[in-house]
């Protein structure tokens, strides 16, 4: 991809748009040219495209003409501007490139260079800028869309984002624990440390020279949300023994000795959880990881030193509190653990019952890569991106990269069929050096193909070379390495030789891009579109293709060559009339062919002789010059006699000696002995000349008797036409290439010349499907490290194996929570999202480990683990809920944001805090109740009493 960037002009392009009543106003391609020669000068622009800027190929009386579409200097009046008008609109080049059918809408492409180093959002806001600037006085319409906007508009939402939720998120962070605690205490310090959090993280971005990216944009608001925790239950658990003590210093040292080590645990599991996405080999990804780490172990350190100090020096007392009101023994609590111990089963199929329904949403979980989707459908980006998507194909390339003789006509002729693919499947159109010099031929000589020798190729090459357009399409050397190179060279020994890898004029063209833009911004569609193209281009292309000559074959070789000529041409007339927007099944075009009599060999016919070859031999010989142009009955003989060598049923293409006998035959023996050479002299023209002739003739019967075959639209459709006579030309050509193996296997003797081919996919879809498998396998790789290491920490702090399986239960259930959720409610797996489940991971343990602890240490000390249970739920539940609410507030102001993604990362993470806390404070006792572990109800506890007991 990078290597296509560099050979050929860019990869990335930037699309502007322009609307107007009508874009062949004087005054709009005035303001249009203006705009491009700007951009033009802008550092990182390599070429700039449009209406005004635009190579034209026009048929003229004496041939064709290859020149500016609109001449430099100052444009023409109105009236020709119209007639420009009829001209552009008609003509395929240009309709659904750069201007829509209906003339409104043209737009202007700018290609960037390729070297890598070009800011895109710097380059986007001039390109912006410039663009605003030079139609500001008009009632123009601009859309952006393409690469450079895209990142452009991110950067300012995230930025505009940071500003406004960073201070949101610390005011509901603190509204909430103000609700819990109704003490400045309990609101200041756990928000006082996590600020200290946020500012060192966000210093050491600076120090690393990390720029702010969509992920680390909400790195604030995810440290507030997450790194609150920590000071919370040491707060929380201070005001508890402040009830009970009343010295500060005491009390805090009490907080600590109960809840210090979990908090660290805690800490610890949160930061594994997000080193855990460090592994991740997309970059943004990787950085979020590191940084929040980073934050959330700075939290955690200042919620165990600078919160318990300033809470033993000016922590006040503490009266009864709302959340104490709420969950005290005999309510709440007294009921959900009266529940679980009675139904510890129950429960415990209840969360089988999730896994299963989890397990089963997880090949439903959809996933997206694609910039454009993480913008608001009303967003400027959006709906800038629907009017380049609806008349112009979209704005994301896909590429195909070529290396072989790209002036061999084998070649070209395979480039075509991945032409038809691409554009009838993947896009509008295509730009590529076949589709020029087709549109050459066209215009040259009424015939829409690639020419089926070389130097038909190099007579249409001639006609553009020098053209600034040739670089973004065709390149000499490259990946062929100089041995490589001069092998290919001896294959064709009329190519011109040259130092292929210095690009020096003269070397042999060995590489071409074909190019079209994606027809769709959803990544799935994006990936369904490189996956036609890759089967394709694995299945369908020959890698190795040889000349046959068609005369020499016998029937049966004959038949097998045209059924394998008529099936590609079937195939591409149904490519073309689906890009016409006609419909032709493959098996109703071959039939067409069939039926027209196209599987028969070629031969000549009377209706050609006498309509088409004999006026124009006749024609041609009355003005040849000095033969015979005195004598007319003599110019007459000659002209039959050359007419003769023709016969019904007979060859299109004599012998040129036949051709030189016949006419030697006819003139003056006088003539002869004066001119001996004349014979073969005009034998070679009239061959020569005579080609396009009857080929035109044969080609324009069958064109009759198939279009006859179908149905009216494609008589009435002009493209198609020229599409369907291109074909069948090939029917003509006295060789054909096919590949090698069956060459060999037609002929019975090796090939005389092989033609290779290699053909490789890139651009944006194709790195799209790369990166959306890197984001599945980012993910499993992410939620294993930090499943392993969550785990090893559980070992650490229960010192049980069966302890850290159980505890992990409700962990691993939130996750497949949240990707149930993600499937039941059509939210993709993107960058953002992935973050998802290591983060539960990491925060849900903290629940599980605070649980479990004063679980252990009230059940040692309790009359009965039901009342060990209400005591727990009590107080530490009451720290778990505030935790869980604390950072599902603070992820709910990601809803504020205008990108998609962080809106739903904020409602998942608010969803899976409650569904975590709830698991840890419902689900896992009910476990232990289950399966009575010893780690927990070791000897020096009671046993749970049983139903009849508690009655």
């Amino acid at each position: 991809y990078d290597y296509l960037g560099e050979t050929f002009g860019g990869n990335d392009v930037a699309l502007v748009a322009l609307e107007a009543d009508d874009v062949f106003r004087r005054d709009v391609l005035t303001a249009m040219r203006g705009f491009a020669r700007k951009a033009e000068t802008l550092a990182g622009v390599d070429t700039v495209l449009c209406l005004t800027e635009m190579l034209d190929i026009k048929k003229t009386e004496g041939g064709i003409e290859v020149g500016d579409l609109i001449a430099p200097g100052e444009l023409p009046d109105q009236r020709e501007i119209d007639s420009l008008r009829r001209y552009i609109l008609g003509k395929e080049m240009y309709t659904g490139i750069f201007v829509s059918p209906s003339g409104k809408i043209a737009v202007v492409l700018v290609r960037l260079t390729g070297n890598g180093d070009v800011d895109r959002v710097a380059l986007g806001q001039e390109l912006r800028r410039t663009a605003e600037e030079v139609f500001a006085w008009s009632d123009v319409k601009l859309y952006y869309a393409g690469l450079p906007f895209q990142i452009y508009y991110m950067d300012q939402i995230v930025l505009d984002d940071m500003g406004l939720l960073t201070p949101v998120v610390f005011g509901l962070v603190a509204l909430v624990l103000g609700l819990f605690y109704r003490r400045l205490a309990g609101v200041f310090l756990p928000l006082a440390g996590v600020g200290f959090a946020v500012v060192w993280s966000l210093g050491l971005m600076g120090l690393t020279g990390t720029p702010i990216s969509l992920m680390t944009g909400v790195l604030p608001v995810v440290l507030v949300a997450v790194g609150s925790a920590y000071a919370i239950h040491v707060v929380s658990r201070y005001m508890d023994e402040r009830r009970q003590v009343d010295d500060r210093r005491e009390a805090t040292r009490l907080a600590i000795s109960h809840v210090g080590l979990p908090v660290l645990f805690a800490g610890l599991t949160t930061v594994v959880g997000f080193v855990s996405l460090a592994s991740a080999n997309i970059q943004i990804i990787r950085e979020m990881g590191i940084f929040a780490a980073f934050g959330v172990f700075g939290a955690t350190v200042i919620s165990l030193t600078l919160v318990p100090a300033v809470l033993a020096i000016i922590g006040g007392s503490v009266k009864r509190d709302f959340v104490n009101r709420m969950v005290e023994p005999g309510r709440i609590s007294h009921g959900v653990s009266r529940f679980i111990e009675r139904r510890p089963a129950l429960v415990s199929l209840g969360v089988l019952a999730l896994f299963i329904a989890g397990v089963i949403a997880l090949p439903y979980v959809k996933r997206e890569v694609n910039l454009v989707e993480f913008f608001p459908e009303d967003s400027t980006m959006r709906s800038s991106e629907r009017v380049i998507e609806k008349h112009f194909g979209g704005s994301v390339p896909m590429q195909v990269y070529v290396q072989g003789d790209i002036r061999h006509p084998s070649v070209l002729a395979r480039m075509e069929r991945i032409e038809k693919l691409m554009r009838s499947e993947v896009g509008h159109g295509v730009q590529s050096i076949g589709a020029l010099l087709r549109e050459l031929c066209f215009n040259l000589y009424d015939e829409r193909r690639i020419p089926p020798t070389r130097a038909g190729v190099n007579e249409l090459f001639y006609l553009i070379e020098g053209n600034d357009l040739l670089k973004n399409l065709v390149a000499r050397g490259g990946y062929y390495p100089p041995e490589a190179t001069r092998r290919l060279a001896a294959f064709y020994p009329s190519a011109a030789q040259g130092d292929a890898d210095s690009g020096t004029e003269g070397g042999l063209e060995t590489e071409a891009v074909i190019v079209t833009n994606v027809s769709s911004s959803r990544t799935q569609e994006m990936i369904a579109h490189t996956q036609v193209v890759e089967d394709f281009l694995e299945q369908s292309v020959p890698r190795l293709e040889s000349p046959v000559t068609v005369a020499d074959l016998d029937g049966a070789a004959f038949d097998e060559l045209r059924d394998y000529q008529l099936g590609w041409i079937a195939w591409g007339l149904s490519r073309d009339a689906s890009y016409r927007g006609l419909e032709l099944d493959l098996e109703d075009a071959l039939l067409a062919l069939r039926e027209a009599g196209l599987a028969e060999p070629v031969s000549m016919d009377d209706v050609t002789i006498a309509g088409t070859l004999a006026p124009w031999v006749e024609e041609y010989v009355k003005n040849s010059g000095d033969v015979l142009s005195d004598d007319g009955p003599a110019l007459e003989r000659l002209g039959k006699a050359i007419t003769g060598v023709w016969r019904p049923g007979g060859t299109l293409y004599p012998d040129t000696a036949d051709l030189s006998a016949a006419i030697a035959a006819a003139l003056p023996q006088a003539y002869l002995a004066e001119y001996p050479d004349d014979p073969d002299w005009l034998a070679d023209i009239i061959a020569k000349r005579t080609t396009h002739l009857v080929q035109n003739g044969v080609v324009d019967r069958w064109t009759q008797k198939v279009l006859g075959r179908l149905p009216e639209p494609f008589s009435a459709n002009e493209e198609f036409v020229a599409d369907l006579r291109g074909a069948l030309y090939e029917l003509t050509d006295r060789a054909a290439y096919v590949p090698s193996d069956m060459a060999w296997r037609l002929t019975g003797e090796p090939p005389r010349e092989i033609v290779p081919l290699l053909v490789t996919q890139t651009g944006f879809p194709r790195i799209y499907g790369v990166m959306e498998q890197k984001l599945v396998d980012n993910q499993k790789a992410s939620m294993a490290i930090a499943y392993v290491l969550v785990f090893l920490l559980l070992l650490a702090v229960m010192r049980n194996v069966v302890g850290g399986l159980l505890a992990s239960i409700p962990i691993l259930l939130t996750v497949l929570i949240n990707f149930a959720i993600m499937a039941l409610w059509g939210i993709p797996l993107d960058f953002v999202t992935m973050m998802i489940a290591s983060l539960v991971i990491g925060i849900g343990v903290d629940y599980t480990i605070h649980f479990t602890e004063s679980f252990r240490r009230e059940l040692a000390r309790s009359e009965s683990p039901v009342a060990a249970l209400e005591k727990v739920l009590a107080t530490t539940g009451r720290a778990v809920i505030i935790n869980a609410v604390s950072v599902a507030a603070g992820f709910l102001v990601l809803l504020a944001s205008e990108i998609i993604p962080l809106r739903q990362f904020g409602v998942l993470v608010a969803v899976t805090m409650v569904a975590s806390s709830l698991a840890a404070l419902v689900i896992l006792p009910a476990i232990y109740f289950t399966f009575r572990p010893k780690f927990i109800f070791n000897k020096g506890s009671k046993p749970p009493a049983s139903k009849k007991e508690n009655e």
